[in-house]
């Protein structure tokens, strides 16, 4: 199989006319002169090797350091991976597995605190190398930001999408959401030579030649294929920009805009350039933890797959208002938009754990006071016990100084004095050498005599 062949075949996330032409450069590309051109350096390596010179090939570095920014280029073709004799014919592309590597280096580098992609592509390959890219770039744990200065179109969206923002320049081009594959029927072709071509395959989507009709089982694989990664492409868009699966397949048309109308459709943040996307801060200056909206886009999503997570019931601008109301229930509201319920039954829920809180709240209070009156009451025993003890005290003292007659009666005209008579009567040396008996003492009911 030729290299035009061999890319021609696969399914694409990228703008027809680019294809087209990255189809017809290969088809005139002659690996022959590529292939002298590395012995030729193996050869160069060895003798200098020989001449005990050291050559060595350095890879160039993930990422460009702009300040504390992590700026990655994803530039023309995407690829899976990009074969080395493209550099060689000046074919310019970006390898799924070298964004995949730069994104996680720049998380893992401690001078970064954001990670740029500057896009101006017009897509690529579909399949694995782009999902795996897009879910290394929506996981990453600093802010990024994806940029477009002039074109950023089909798996460039699926890429972008997964950003914390997205903006792109006056002018740019920003859409394509969708999948193709060419399937080329020369089967008339063939017939007019004269040469009929039959492939014997173990089914009737297994195999197929160059010259051989497009069976309409093979047409309709064709098509399940395509319609399936299209629903990984609406997927992964749907959880990066935080969107409903509806109105990113209401997209999905293989149209292209502007950016002030991506920015109206929601599918870019603002229209801004490189230049002043840079200049903005890094989201708050949250160097090591994803944005508001994106946290809440992840936790809604957490560990469930683009092709098997289930549409969410609100969208997220709804989700996020309805987190910034109700602060405090979060976790619950998250925790609820991921099992798909209702805002009806979130509000619900939340309306019936702000009753259990109420109630454990008057709970509280409650036996706060309860504790509260306890220790009053026992204060207030406590003050009664030493008043009385001060009132024996100065009992004693006035008994001591000879200022006290008789403490109950004697100083009362109207008191009943058989009623006196009956009191115990003591000396006042009796009271002074501690005769009184004690509870008397305290009461003070007693009579004191001169005698």
């Amino acid at each position: 199989m030729t290299i035009h062949a061999d890319f021609a075949s696969r399914p694409w996330n990228m703008l027809q006319v680019n294809l087209e032409r990255f189809l017809a450069g290969l088809a005139a590309i002659d690996l022959v002169p590529y292939r002298a051109a590395r012995r030729q350096q193996a050869e160069d390596i060895r003798a200098a090797s020989e001449r005990g010179v050291q050559t060595t090939l350095t890879a160039p570095p993930p990422f460009a350091v702009v300040g504390t920014d992590a700026v990655i280029d994803v530039r023309g073709m995407l690829l899976n991976s990009v074969p080395e004799w493209m550099a060689y014919y000046g074919i310019e592309a970006t390898g799924y597995d070298t964004i995949t590597a730069a994104v996680a280096a720049a998380d893992a580098d401690p001078r970064i605190t954001r990670i740029v992609l500057a896009f101006d592509t017009p897509g690529g390959q579909a399949g694995g190398g782009v999902q795996s890219a897009a879910d290394a770039i929506f996981a990453a744990t600093k802010p990024t930001l994806a940029t477009c200065q002039d074109l950023c179109a089909s798996a460039g969206v699926y890429l972008a999408a997964q950003a914390d923002r997205f903006v792109a320049a006056p002018g740019a081009i920003v859409g394509s959401i969708g999948t193709y594959l060419v399937a080329y029927d020369a089967s008339r072709m063939a017939d007019r030579a004269g040469i009929t071509v039959d492939v014997i395959s173990s089914g009737p989507e297994k195999g197929g030649a160059y010259g051989a009709p497009v069976s309409d089982a093979k047409r309709a694989g064709y098509q399940k294929t395509i319609n399936d990664l299209t629903a990984l492409f609406v997927d992964a868009v749907s959880r990066g920009r935080g969107m409903h699966a509806d109105d990113t397949r209401s997209l999905a048309t293989g149209a292209v805009w502007l950016a002030a109308e991506a920015a109206s459709n929601g599918l870019i943040d603002a229209v801004q350039t490189h230049a002043q996307a840079l200049a903005t801060a890094p989201f708050a200056a949250r160097p090591t933890q994803p944005s508001t909206s994106r946290a809440i886009r992840r936790a809604s999503t957490a560990g469930v797959t683009p092709a098997t997570r289930q549409e969410s019931i609100m969208d997220a601008k709804k989700l996020a208002a309805l987190c910034s109301a109700h602060p405090t229930h979060t976790t619950l509201i998250l925790a609820m938009n991921g099992d798909d319920k209702s805002e009806a039954d979130i509000l619900a829920a939340i309306a019936g754990a702000d009753v259990v809180a109420t109630k454990a709240k008057v709970g509280e209070l409650e036996g706060k006071l309860a504790a509260q009156g306890t220790a009053h009451a026992a204060a207030l025993a406590a003050k009664d016990s030493e008043l009385a003890t001060a009132k024996a005290a100065l009992v004693t003292a006035q008994a001591k100084a000879g200022k006290v007659d008789a403490l109950i009666g004697a100083k009362d005209p109207g008191a009943d004095q058989s009623d006196v008579a009956r009191k115990a009567t003591f000396t006042r040396a009796q009271v002074s050498a501690g005769k009184v008996p004690e509870a008397l003492r305290l009461s003070g009911d007693y009579l004191i005599s001169d005698s």
